[in-house]
């Protein structure tokens, strides 16, 4: 289980670096993080209605960005294994 866990997120991450660098290499630079995340997920073709899973999410600032990115019709699940950063994300995404 572990071993699928670990699998999973290297292909996320490079799945992410690959669509960050073919944003970059296309000449357009992001200016902030919340840019970049934009450039990428458009880059990968993930917009309005998408079901994006943040995994490990932290203080769930990028939660926040893939929401918009999502938009209404679309999903964010964010997952964190620390019960104070899970219900700062929740009371952030209900303030958001």
């Amino acid at each position: 289980m572990m071993l699928r866990c670990s699998i999973c997120r290297a292909a996320c991450s490079l799945a992410l670096l690959t669509g960050l660098q073919a944003a970059l290499s296309a000449g357009d630079v992001p200016r902030n993080r919340a840019e970049s995340i934009g450039a990428v997920c458009e880059r990968l073709g993930i917009g309005e209605g998408a079901r994006i899973a943040d995994i490990g999410c932290g203080n769930g600032e990028d939660t926040v960005h893939f929401a918009r990115i999502a938009g209404a019709r679309g999903a964010v699940f964010a997952e964190e294994i620390d019960i104070k950063k899970v219900e700062a994300v929740r009371d952030r995404a209900q303030k958001e």
